[in-house]
């Protein structure tokens, strides 16, 4: 996983991602893993479909990482995770909420230079800001 978070989504983040609800490239190291599936496939399902509901996102839908970081910072707050990653052995270490209160403040402060600098479109000035910002974040375990 770490070779696919650190080594092409942090370092690139316009590669582009594809949302499955089966098993993916980045669940490819996990024990748990059977085939397209997962022995904890029932609690996986819950939690995938809880963030694309929370995202707005479906199954086989299309976008780069960086646009990603952008839906999730748009749509998400830190103390939502608690309700949208319940029953992650992560939640409890809060490494995604302080990886997303990170972009949101790179987000925020963009927003600020924004407003008071340019007419560029502010994407351009978001996806600059992601790409800093996910080079900080911390991965899960």
């Amino acid at each position: 996983m770490n070779a696919i978070v650190l080594g092409r989504l942090r370092a690139d983040p316009q590669t582009p991602v594809i949302f499955t609800v089966m098993a993916d490239s980045i669940c490819g190291p996990c024990p748990s893993r059977r085939g397209m599936g997962c022995v904890s496939d029932e609690r996986i399902s819950r939690l995938d479909s809880r963030h694309a509901s929370a995202l707005g996102i479906r199954s086989g839908q299309r976008m780069t990482w960086a646009e990603a970081q952008a839906r999730a910072t748009a749509r998400l707050r830190p103390g939502d995770l608690g309700r949208i990653c319940n029953g992650c052995q992560w939640l409890d270490l809060g490494i995604c909420q302080s990886s997303l209160a990170k972009l949101q403040s790179h987000q925020h402060a963009s927003d600020k230079t924004d407003e008071s600098q340019c007419d560029a479109p502010r994407f351009d000035a978001h996806a600059r800001d992601l790409r800093a910002a996910s080079g900080d974040a911390k991965s899960a375990p």
